[in-house]
């Protein structure tokens, strides 16, 4: 298998997001706010990771929920994204194809990070991340 590109390895993400009912799947970081919505944003990398030209990669998948029906809803909102399990579980999305769709050689939910208020396209959002460790 030959090395993916970045954007390649996002598009792939963006495709196993996509069958989350419900929920808007990006490659990128949006210009605009649709809630709820994901994406992954690259977090860092090394090369030659295993010594024979394999990357391994460290994805955030950024999940968004809107605040318009209070903190309350919106954790409610947001929580099963973030769980360890459940339908909308994005470890248990991975989990289920940790090829990406033959994209890459593995990729795997390592946890979370990042949980509270931001700001996506002036508009208040809630937001998770939920980690991605890839090796291609």
């Amino acid at each position: 298998m030959s090395e993916p590109t970045i954007d390649q390895i996002q598009a792939a993400i963006k495709r196993r997001l996509d069958t989350i009912n419900g929920l808007r799947a990006l490659a990128h970081e949006p210009d605009y706010a649709v809630f709820p919505s994901a994406y992954p944003r690259l977090v860092d990398w090394t090369y030659d990771y295993d010594l024979d030209q394999t990357t391994l990669y460290h994805f955030d998948i950024w999940v968004l929920v809107g605040l318009e029906p209070g903190w309350d809803r919106a954790q409610t909102i947001l929580n099963p994204f973030l769980s360890a399990s459940g339908a909308n579980s994005i470890k248990c999305l991975i989990d289920a194809d940790p090829r990406l769709g033959g994209t890459v050689a593995s990729a795997r939910a390592t946890g979370g990070g990042q949980y509270g208020e931001t700001t996506i396209a002036k508009i208040r959002a809630l937001s998770g991340s939920v980690r991605i460790e890839v090796l291609t």
